[in-house]
């Protein structure tokens, strides 16, 4: 199912106790979780392609006409993610582009005071692909500065 959302990234893990996907998917019943684009943000873009995805979704299993989509690869899967955070709080510049694929010991980020001076700068623990990473700068301790899958 994931596959015919053609999504950019799949994640392909066992998922979390008490998650509706989780639950219906240990009972034998075949579920996904969409995510769409970036939280607090409106991307008619992605949106309208998720619905064509359920679309296809719905018709390759019967349930609106039409011919069966083709399932196609995904360009990135992975089995695990990793999230880098701010160790304290201050500016966070991503180094990274969304998707980009970084080495382990990869600058991710760098972190500034209120007055420009580096405070911090944030590597990959590991290689990955950059999954997320903050849009607003400003971060408390333990904030999100990247996500990365692998």
């Amino acid at each position: 199912m994931a596959r015919l959302i053609k999504p950019d990234v799949i994640l392909n893990d066992p998922g979390d106790a008490g998650v509706l996907e989780t639950v219906w998917n240990s009972s034998g019943v075949p579920s996904i979780t969409i995510e769409v684009g970036m939280g607090k943000i409106t991307q008619p873009e992605l949106i309208e392609r998720t619905v064509d995805g359920v679309r296809q979704i719905l018709t390759r299993h019967g349930l609106m006409k039409g011919s069966a989509p083709e399932v196609l690869p995904c360009a990135v899967e992975g089995q695990s993610i990793t999230t880098v955070r701010a160790r304290q709080g201050g500016f966070v510049i991503p180094q990274v582009e969304l998707l980009q694929k970084v080495d382990a010991d990869q600058l991710v980020a760098t972190q500034y005071d209120a007055f420009g001076q580096v405070l911090d700068q944030y590597y990959a623990p590991h290689e990955g692909t950059v999954l997320s990473y903050n849009v607003d700068s400003l971060r408390d301790p333990g904030a999100l500065v990247v996500r990365l899958i692998r």
